[in-house]
Order: C-alpha cells, then structure tokens, then sequence
C-alpha cells in the first residue's frame, strides 16, 4: 500500500468511525457482545462498561486492552461487532471457498476471471455480492458501507476489487 494512502488511513478511519462504534455498542447487550467473535473471558462487560466512558473509541481500545487483552485483538473485537461477525458466522465461513468481487476488468482480459471461478465465485457488482447470499461478501458489502458512510462519500460502484 502506498504510503500516501496508509497515512490517510491511519487516523481518519479511527476517528470517522468511533460515533458509529460508540453507537453500535449502546445499542448492545452483554450477551449480544459476548456471540460476537473473539469475545472471551467476559471482555464484553469490560467493554460495554467503559464504551460509556470513552471517546474516541482509540481511547476505548487503550481502556479495554492490558496484559490479557492487546489492543489488536481488542481492535478486532470491535471491528467484528461494528459489522455483526459472530462467532458461530466466523466458524462457518473460515473454511468457505472464496469469492472475488470484480467491479472491472479489461476487455482483453476477461480470461483471467475463468481462473478465478475455477477456485471460487465470481461476483460482478456490489449489487450481486448483496445479492449473491454469500455472508462474507454481505459483510464486506456492510464494511463498504460503513466506510462510505464515516468517510462522507457518495456511493460508487466502479474500480477492480479482486478478493
């Protein structure tokens, strides 16, 4: 990744989505957070303890973790809860085939998306990812939004993402 674009990333991201999270998270319930993935140990009752006290959510992520909780896993538990990945979806679609969204491709090479089908399914559009029933695909097509939401921007259906 450039380094332009990872700069752009680092804070912005935090910032924008931290009134989504802190949201996501009164709307919760301790056994609601508990189903969601990575989540042991009753880190939910810490979390939505002090979700209430926190803002920005970078400042939930240094209260939550310590010595049994690092920041990255409890980053992870957030983001898993912002888009609803449970663990009993996590489970089940850790070993699914792959899909690969294509929003693009050149005429000259549309060959390579044979290849693609051989080792998954191929989704051509946002709209067929949404459609398409494959909950992976739907939560990335969640994250999307999210994004698109906490970053402002009008929503876009063009570029190559290949997955």
């Amino acid at each position: 990744m450039p380094s332009y674009v990872s700069d752009d990333l680092k804070g912005a991201l935090a910032d924008d989505l931290s009134p989504l999270l802190l949201y996501k998270l009164t709307e919760m319930t301790a056994k609601e957070l508990s189903e969601i993935a990575d989540v042991k140990e009753g880190i939910e009752n810490r979390i939505l303890r002090l979700a209430k006290q926190s803002a920005p959510a970078e400042d939930l992520v240094k209260a939550v973790s310590g010595k049994r909780y690092t920041e990255s896993r409890v980053r992870r538990i957030l983001a898993n809860a912002l888009l609803g990945v449970t663990t009993e979806l996590f489970d089940k679609e850790i070993d699914a085939p792959p899909y690969y969204k294509v929003l693009g491709v050149k005429k000259d090479r549309t060959d390579i998306l044979s290849l693609f089908s051989r080792a998954g399914k191929v989704l051509t559009g946002e709209e067929e990812a949404r459609e398409s029933g494959i909950p992976s695909a739907t939560i990335d097509c969640k994250a999307y939004d999210i994004y698109r939401v906490a970053k402002r921007m009008p929503d876009a259906d063009d570029g190559m993402i290949l997955r």
